[in-house]
């Protein structure tokens, strides 16, 4: 259709969709290290910095400027550490955020109906948002509304970014116009429910939210741990977030999916906080097991034995942990 109407906006937007959701592959194959930031391939890779990136099925990450790499684009640094075993030919793929960004502005050029821009200033915003650019996003997500108030995942996106610039009485605010115009959208809910919560707003309505969101998303552990995190802003509230978190733990171990350790952390630090010792050297202890099963933990084993650097969960550190008779007895004495 775009090859027959090349300037018909509304198909352009689509397009423009399609592709922001496309992942293209890359020639070549890379290789990286476990713990690893730095990707190296096995011929020049033309990518930017900011290029959003997959390697392998389930990797994904974003390309950042490195000036100190100089090897003809072999290399290149990526956001996040290489969480997997250390590999070699892997595939490559990227999203081609340029021909979004082209035909998004070419479908604006292209017709001044206020509600067809709005859709090609969204897609604009998303590119940025993608990239972490949240400036550039926050300003065309603001376009967008203003073009298209009804526009709710640009108003979503927009109270996002807000958020990310801790404007959250403006965010929450947004939110709110979202929610009169698609009350059912639970990440619009939750989002709302815990900035009302942190902001020291009305509680009760607080949870209202956040029960709505779960009642039409019961199976969604994101949901029941967004409640449990708002809940421990209280310590009134510890051992009903403790409830949440263990449901959140189900839900999550029903689904096949792993547990974090930081929930797992935060469940021991309110079992301690609400006296259950026990309970909470188990939750200690299984986030201990899970970060100590990663990967990167493994490297790090391997390298602290040839390292004089002493690290928390070096072998010889087990000592803390372990109970030793001391042959001295006492007396309680009333």
């Amino acid at each position: 259709a775009n090859l027959v109407h090349h300037t018909n906006a509304m198909v352009q937007n689509h397009l423009a969709n399609h592709y922001f959701w496309k992942w293209t592959p890359v020639p070549g194959t890379v290789e990286v290290d476990v713990g690893s930031n730095h990707i190296k391939g096995n011929m020049s890779i033309n990518l930017e910095p900011g290029d959003r990136i997959r390697i392998g099925h389930e990797f994904e990450t974003y390309v950042v400027k490195d000036d100190s790499i100089r090897d003809g684009g072999k290399t290149f640094k990526i956001k996040d550490n290489w969480k997997f075993p250390s590999a070699t030919g892997l595939k490559l793929w990227k999203k081609d955020y340029d021909r979004v960004l082209s035909l998004a502005k070419g479908a604006y050029s292209a017709t001044n109906i206020p509600e067809i821009q709005a859709e090609s200033l969204y897609m604009l915003a998303r590119v940025y948002h993608a990239r972490g650019d949240m400036e550039q996003a926050n300003k065309f997500y603001d376009k967008a509304c203003k073009h298209s108030p009804e526009l709710s995942p640009a108003r979503f996106g927009l109270a996002q970014t807000l958020i990310w610039d801790e404007a959250y009485d403006e965010a929450a605010a947004h939110l709110r116009l979202l929610l009169g115009t698609c009350s059912n959208a639970t990440d619009a809910l939750a989002a709302l429910g815990l900035l009302e919560v942190k902001g020291g707003k009305d509680r009760r309505e607080a949870f209202v939210y956040l029960k709505k969101a779960i009642d039409l998303d019961p199976f969604n552990p994101d949901l029941v741990l967004i409640e449990a995190l708002a809940l421990q802003q209280h310590e009134s509230d510890y051992p009903l977030s403790l409830d949440r978190y263990r449901k959140a733990v189900c839900l999550l171990e029903a689904q096949s999916k792993a547990v974090p350790a930081e929930v797992l952390t935060n469940m021991g630090v309110l079992c301690h906080e609400t006296k259950r010792y026990e309970e909470a050297l188990e939750m200690y202890s299984k986030a201990l097991k899970v970060l100590d099963e990663s990967p990167e933990a493994a490297e790090l084993a391997k390298s602290s034995e040839k390292s004089k650097d002493i690290v928390v969960r070096h072998k010889d550190n087990n000592l803390f942990w372990v109970y030793e008779e001391s042959d001295i007895r006492v007396e309680a004495v009333s």
